[in-house]
């Protein structure tokens, strides 16, 4: 076997991720060289001791992969392959802008208004039939989340006892505790710890990914289409969306076409202005959240 110049280390699990080993890849020639047994650094090293010539080695950011090949190859240059580069830039940005997720929130109310104002001007108008027939683009309502004030106020308490929280690990780390007794003297898991530790400031927790959803989502598009045609009777869209499988409440349904009412511009249907309403359609507006900024700011320019 040739020594490679370049080699990539990483690990692979053989079983269930409870026993790893380590593959070698000759990253010149874009092939395996060699698959060890475990992932400890002494197997490494004796690999490197037995085959010399290594230049390079690409590995991720395992301390004990670092080890292995200083011991093996000393002379070797250590390089963070691409895929590592990008994670660990990526948590820093992310660490970055959940720092300033205020911030982020001024941002997407300012843009949103701004991509909004034109279809709000149509109020000024004094022929609202002509403007009707004259707008081309829909007004794009933000429809309103559905959030109790217990859910709130649970959220707030959860909120600042992790903020304590992390005061409280970086206050105990200062006198010299490991990892393992903060986790003990505060109760909670090591994880928690580690995750605190990576910045001095804390950082919000993101979003879920499932925030606003709910069973109306699907049937947006056709209760808009149908509003649009001058359908405006809550009770009969209820009956059409039950009719295509839709299994919410009435309330939800009256609480969406409550909020098409406040839309400005919005009239009832009355002889010849019947169809004097702008029409709507469901926005596209994703908030801003630090993981949805830091994917933009990673994207490539002509994927945005």
């Amino acid at each position: 076997m040739v020594t490679p110049h370049t080699l990539g280390v990483d690990d692979f699990c053989f079983r269930k991720c409870k026993t790893y080993g380590t593959a070698l890849i000759d990253l010149e020639r874009r092939r395996p060289v060699a698959l060890l047994k475990d992932a400890k650094a002494e197997t490494l090293a004796e690999w490197l001791k037995a085959h010399p010539g290594v230049k390079v080695v690409s590995r991720d950011r395992s301390k004990t992969y670092e080890s292995g090949i200083r011991q093996g190859a000393p002379e070797a240059i250590q390089v963070a392959d691409r895929f590592h580069l990008l994670q660990n830039l990526s948590q820093t940005l992310y660490q970055v802008f959940g720092n300033h997720a205020k911030t982020l929130k001024e941002v997407e109310k300012q843009v949103f208004n701004t991509e909004t104002k034109v279809h709000l001007e149509v109020e000024t108008a004094n022929n609202l039939s002509m403007i009707a027939e004259a707008n081309k683009s829909p007004v794009v309502p933000r429809f309103p989340q559905n959030t109790s004030l217990k859910r709130k106020v649970q959220s707030a308490k959860a909120q600042a006892r992790r903020r304590d929280i992390h005061a409280r690990v970086w206050s105990l780390r200062s006198i010299g505790l490991s990892v393992q007794a903060i986790a003990q003297s505060l109760g909670v898991a090591k994880n928690t710890v580690y995750n605190y530790l990576r910045s001095s400031t804390f950082t919000e927790r993101r979003e879920r990914s499932d925030k606003g959803l709910s069973l109306l989502n699907p049937y947006h598009d056709y209760l808009l289409s149908r509003w649009n045609s001058g359908n405006h009777s809550t009770q009969k869209l209820f009956e059409e969306i039950r009719a295509y499988g839709y299994t919410g409440s009435y309330a939800t349904v009256s609480r969406f076409t409550r909020y098409l009412k406040t839309v400005p511009g919005f009239e009832p249907a009355k002889g010849s202005r019947k169809n004097a309403s702008l029409r709507v359609s469901s926005s596209s507006h994703r908030p801003l959240t630090p993981s949805r900024v830091t994917a933009l700011v990673l994207r490539r320019p002509e994927l945005i």
